[in-house]
């Protein structure tokens, strides 16, 4: 998440909360590991982020 630029703001016991522009994103890692469906909400919301970037560079 970091490398599409999304901060650690803060980690609230297993809940790590990310942030980007006005966008938070709630992680739970539990035992250092993180569940799939999170990793693919993960992927999902960098891939809408790109689609709307996108369309907003176009003329």
């Amino acid at each position: 998440m970091e490398q599409e630029g999304f901060t650690l703001d803060r980690i609230t016991g297993s809940h790590h909360i990310f942030v980007k522009d006005e966008i938070t994103f709630v992680v739970p890692v539990h035992n250092n590991k993180v569940k799939t469906i999170y990793v693919k909400r993960v992927i999902e919301l960098i891939e809408q982020i790109d689609t709307t970037t996108d369309e907003e560079e176009q003329p």
